[in-house]
């Protein structure tokens, strides 16, 4: 039996079963994962946690034959068969994957049991990227994902713990891939360094230069948010994943930019700009969120002045993901 186990930092109620791993995305909608657990569309698989974002204890085991059933110390146990058409699917979170390929005797139907903890204890909850869990504060939901070879058969519930599994209505899943592809873009080195606004969305030019133009007076008494605006239409589309891994670096490692803000869709749709705050630290970043025009010359002074820390803006933010003070 092989195993493998590692602690995921999960958003949108996603641990992903990814075929592809290129940033592709086909993953089943929420709300047509009927078990409130797992669920598929073609060889794009979900598990759906209880947070909406927060770290979760993963465990996989490849078994050469069916397990024994143990769901003793598990709130809910399913049994639910896959197609893996194309030889491969590892479980993942937006940033991280496993390396056990679960269809690890190539193209077929095989057999997944999940298990499950902790989902009700952590229901919808937003928990921040840090501190990292450890062996006195572990993680707050547990999966076990066990995987043989089998026929397709109807799924099987062993355990249920009756939890209403299912995000908000009308959530209609990931938002991205286990694994985001390789970027073929310039790498992003403005100025002296320090904080930059990295336009992603070039459907709103208008909203663009209006953005500007609050960047340029939006300070106090007038004066401008220090920040550097990147205009570059190979960013166009990129997420804030991809745009870390393309600011430079220097010769100790340390990034020449540690915070990005990106002007996305999302951002320049809404009046009050909800720009994407991206962390790049030379070490594990905190998890990403957005802030709006009333915030963001208290952000940037604070983070350049070093007053604050980005995990304290990112642990304040909302439910949805917006920090409003």
């Amino acid at each position: 039996m092989t195993t493998e186990t590692a602690d995921l930092y999960v958003e949108d109620h996603d641990l992903q079963i990814d075929p592809q791993c290129e940033g592709i995305m086909a993953f089943p909608e929420h709300s047509d994962i009927t078990n409130g657990i797992v669920g598929f569309h073609q060889d794009f698989g979900t598990i759906l946690t209880g947070f909406e974002r927060g770290w979760c204890h993963v465990t996989v085991q490849i078994c050469p034959e069916p397990p024994a059933l143990d769901a003793a110390d598990w709130d809910d146990v399913l049994d639910v068969s896959a197609d893996f058409a194309r030889g491969q699917a590892f479980i993942g979170s937006y940033d991280k994957a496993l390396t056990t390929n679960l269809a690890f005797d190539g193209p077929g139907t095989y057999r997944l049991r999940v298990h499950a903890r902790g989902r009700a204890g952590a229901k919808d909850a937003a928990l921040p990227r840090r501190p990292r869990p450890s062996r006195t504060n572990p993680a707050p939901e547990t999966y076990l994902v066990q995987v043989w070879k089998a026929a397709a058969r109807p799924e099987e519930v062993h355990k249920s713990s009756g939890y209403p599994g299912l995000p908000a209505a009308g959530y209609t899943g990931p938002t991205s891939s286990a694994y985001s592809p390789e970027v073929d873009a310039p790498q992003i080195r403005a100025g002296s360094g320090g904080i930059v606004l990295v336009r992603t969305c070039f459907t709103e030019p208008g909203a663009w230069q209006a953005l500007l133009g609050f960047i340029g007076k939006g300070g106090e008494g007038g004066d401008c948010i220090d920040v550097t605006a990147v205009d570059e239409r190979a960013y166009e589309g990129l997420s804030g994943e991809q745009l870390r891994s393309l600011v430079d670096r220097d010769e100790d490692d340390w990034p020449y930019h540690p915070v990005l803000l990106v002007a996305d869709e999302r951002a320049l749709a809404a009046g009050d700009f909800p720009l994407l705050a991206v962390d790049n630290p030379p070490g594990e970043p905190a998890a990403s969120f957005r802030i709006t025009t009333a915030h963001l010359e208290s952000f940037v002074v604070n983070m350049e002045l070093g007053n604050t820390s980005f995990f304290e803006w990112s642990r304040d933010a909302g439910e949805d993901g917006v920090y409003t003070g």
